[in-house]
């Protein structure tokens, strides 16, 4: 039997690309937490940055929870919407838009 043969040449292939793929996918899921844990502290910089409250001597967790009120408004009136009417921190923008 030939030792280098078109189908041994695909089966390595194919073991290969299941191999990686397992591999890729695990990490995906594995760090998928601290994808979301980094996007959201990239928010809180981008905020940070543009409110100009900028500190070296704090962390950005430090300064966003000291310096920053989520609030919500009710665009019709202007008036701010009461934190016992809806949650800032659990509100849904998308889900409302529907």
């Amino acid at each position: 039997m030939l030792r280098e043969s078109t189908g041994k040449t695909f089966l390595v292939a194919g073991l290969l690309c299941i191999f990686c793929s397992v591999l890729v996918s695990s990490a995906a899921v594995g760090l998928r937490e601290r994808q979301v844990k980094n996007q959201e502290l990239d928010i809180k910089k981008n905020i940070i940055a543009v409110a100009e409250l900028g500190d070296d001597s704090k962390t950005v967790e430090e300064i966003f929870n000291e310096r920053i009120e989520a609030r919500i408004v009710e665009l019709a009136t202007g008036e701010y919407v009461s934190p016992d009417v809806i949650d800032p921190a659990t509100y849904d923008q998308l889900e409302a838009s529907r």
